[in-house]
């Protein structure tokens, strides 16, 4: 979600609008919305309705452009909110003039009344008796929108005019909440608690207050109190007496408020009634289901796919995308409640199903959040979910749900920021897990150690740019490892069938290196394989490293060796099988001397594909491009020949005329090149003897 910094009232929606907004067709503009929504908390107060004036909407738009403007700047924050610096970019005399009298919020114009309404500070202007005409600007920036609501308060108040309820008697649909306000009634800022009730009278002049607060059964309901003689903070508080519970109230529920003070010199009792919400229940996994309940007490049900943090805010992400979360939203004061409970941090959460009441509010231009303050207003729901294979062509019906992912880990890696687990691919898709850098070191192992096995993934798979399926985890618990043998498989490189049986398994890989190189940040050995396929060892170059200090300088050295390799058989097409090693210790040299055969032998095709040490004499000895070329021998009709890069010869220190003649012995594997030669390639000269002692050596065996 996008970070904000926060004005006189965060977007916490409490007072309801039961009445749903017009269709987009008949809706009325978003200034002419403001003051219905104005008029109707008036009305239900039996207060006169008020109207717009051009002048305090100028100032008030005014005002609304230099917050959102100037959003990140200090001075802008807090009280400060209501001011502007004549030095600052967007400052007006108008909008300067509008801001210290009006209420701000950071919410949209559809649920900005009802945030200042269920509140202290914000509520008492919009209900002043003497209230005649109101100014209203927003605009929406990157940071999310701002709503500014000025007033005229130049009309003196009535002092015989009656003091004013809120919520009213009677009156339905009251939320169960109150969040945070600048400055904070509550003492010490405690979180949660109940909803502002309010009885302002029209003087200050109130003494002796005594009040009262039961629920349906008459049990007394604690609350914080303030009065004009014992305000809440420092700010003015006028003639108002405020009542606000300590723990939120009971949805569905009737409460009686008795208040008793001294006002104008008189003893006066005042009795009422109201009820709290009802709420709505909603799937927050069903798209725009939500949305249609903005400023509503919904009881939200959700798969919870992430939790982040930011700005002394925890965020659970329970629906929409990552772009445009619907996200329950937990402040940092009030995680103690949570602890208290024995909730071990709001990761815990994630990869479960929840249930949460509250009111979800446009928290931005993309995302929607619902502010929970303790664990009774969030809980888990006992969920079994569903078993789903990664390489399912049907997974997309499962997307955006809580599943069990079920897979054999292709591929475990660390990237920036994540370590990534690679289950499969499903409608040509690939399916992956990704674990936070942060949430990784809680799993107690080693990424490339799951590679190979059979893994259960509990999260909600995304979709991610139309080309790869996501799920995220955050704790140990949303990752199961299936029981098999841990051994791994014994796997020929030139065992066509045990390839194919092998993929996504554990091996130890053994093959010919008949040539090295590097690609793509990757170093490579080429194992000699059957036709048509190719297999391959791939060392990442972060590994790198760890084979110098291991006294590899060079992956040539490998070149005619034969080698064994552990890791997980990837196929990642037709053609292409390989294994990926991470460190010196998965991937050695064997001990072996290869059998030796002549050049000119019709038994060199038995040799074909594997290590051999190949003697001849040489026939021909030049260079071509890209290459040096030896001639050492013909059979069965076909030109045998040993090929060394020209940028390995250098390191030979060998003439190509004085090897004319001579009988050389080469260590390589035999390759049939388009049915016409057997070529050997060299890169190192321990694969090239061509002394006299060898010589001596060839002419002795063949003897």
């Amino acid at each position: 979600m996008t970070r904000k910094r926060r004005f006189l009232l965060p977007a916490v929606a409490a007072v309801l609008l039961a009445a749903p907004r017009p269709s987009a067709a008949s809706a009325p503009s978003p200034r002419q919305a403001v003051l219905d929504d104005v008029n109707k908390v008036r009305a239900q107060a039996g207060l006169s309705a008020v109207v717009l004036d051009d002048a305090l909407n100028e100032g008030a738009q005014r005002h609304a452009d230099y917050l959102t403007m100037n959003r990140i700047r200090l001075e802008t924050a807090g009280l400060g909110a209501h001011q502007e610096n004549p030095a600052t970019p967007g400052y007006t005399k108008e909008g300067a003039s509008a801001g210290p009298h009006s209420v701000i919020v950071d919410a949209p114009p559809e649920s900005a009344v009802a945030v200042w309404i269920n509140s202290l500070y914000h509520r008492t202007p919009i209900l002043a008796p003497s209230l005649r005409k109101v100014g209203f600007g927003w605009r929406s920036g990157p940071d999310g929108p701002m709503s500014v609501l000025a007033f005229d308060l130049s009309v003196p108040a009535d002092p015989e005019s009656a003091p004013v309820e809120y919520p009213t008697d009677g009156q339905t649909d009251v939320p169960l909440v109150f969040g945070p306000e600048i400055p904070d009634p509550v003492p010490g800022g405690v979180r949660p608690a109940g909803p502002v009730i309010t009885l302002a009278f029209p003087s200050p002049a109130v003494r002796g207050v005594e009040a009262r607060l039961t629920d349906a059964a008459g049990a007394d309901v604690p609350f914080y109190l303030s009065s004009p003689e014992k305000p809440a903070t420092s700010f003015p508080q006028g003639g108002v007496v405020c009542l606000i519970p300590k723990r939120p109230l009971r949805p569905a529920q009737s409460y009686v408020v008795a208040v008793e003070a001294e006002a104008s010199g008189k003893r006066r009792r005042f009795r009422w009634t109201f009820t709290t919400a009802a709420p709505v229940p909603v799937d927050a996994g069903e798209p725009g289901a939500v949305d249609r309940l903005l400023g509503r007490l919904v009881r939200l049900t959700g798969d919870v796919r992430r939790v982040d943090e930011d700005a002394g805010r925890h965020y659970l992400q329970v629906g929409g995308a990552k772009s445009a979360p619907v996200a329950l939203v937990v402040l940092d004061r009030s995680t103690a409640a949570f602890a208290a409970a024995g909730i071990d941090g709001l990761a815990s959460y994630a990869g479960k199903r929840v249930e949460a009441l509250g009111v979800p509010v446009r928290a931005s231009t993309a995302a929607i959040g619902m502010e929970v303050y303790s664990p009774d207003e969030l809980r888990e729901i006992p969920f079994d979910p569903p078993l789903v294979d990664a390489e399912d062509p049907g997974l997309d019906a499962s997307l955006g749900r809580l599943v069990r992912l079920r897979g054999r880990v292709l591929r475990a890696v660390a990237v920036p920021g994540y370590a990534v687990l690679v289950l499969g691919r499903s409608a040509g898709r690939e399916v992956s897990a990704f674990v936070p850098e942060a949430s990784w070191p809680s799993f107690a192992t080693k990424v490339e150690d799951l590679a190979g096995l059979v893994v259960v993934v509990r999260g909600v798979p995304e979709l991610q740019e139309g080309r790869f399926i996501r799920v995220e985890m955050q704790r140990p618990g949303q990752l199961e490892r299936e029981e098999e043998s841990a051994k791994p498989a014994a796997l020929d490189a030139g065992d066509a069938e045990a390839l194919d049986r092998s993929v996504g398994r554990r091996v130890l890989l053994t093959g010919d290196v008949r040539r090295t190189g590097s690609n793509r940040g990757r170093a490579f050995l080429d194992l000699a394989a059957p036709s048509g396929r190719r297999v391959w060892v791939f060392v990442a170059d972060e590994a790198r490293p760890a084979f110098a200090d291991a006294g590899v300088a060079d992956f040539s050295s490998y070149e005619g060796e034969r080698v064994r390799a552990y890791g997980v058989l990837e196929h990642p097409d037709a053609q292409n099988y390989g294994v990926t090693v991470s460190t010196p210790a998965k991937l050695s040299v064997l001990a072996l001397e290869p059998p030796r055969v002549d050049a000119d032998s019709p038994e060199l095709d038995r040799f074909v594909g594997t290590l051999a040490r190949v003697s001849g004499r040489v026939r021909q000895a030049r260079a071509v491009p890209g290459y040096v070329f030896l001639q050492i021998g013909e059979s069965r009709g076909r030109m045998v020949s040993a090929f060394v890069s020209r940028a390995d010869w250098a390191g030979f220190g060998l003439s190509l005329e004085r090897l004319k003649g001579r009988r050389v012995v080469v260590r390589g594997v035999p390759e049939l090149q388009d049915g016409k030669a057997l070529n050997i390639t060299v890169e190192r000269p321990a694969q090239f003897e061509w002394s006299a002692e060898a010589a001596g050596r060839e002419k002795e065996q063949k003897e």
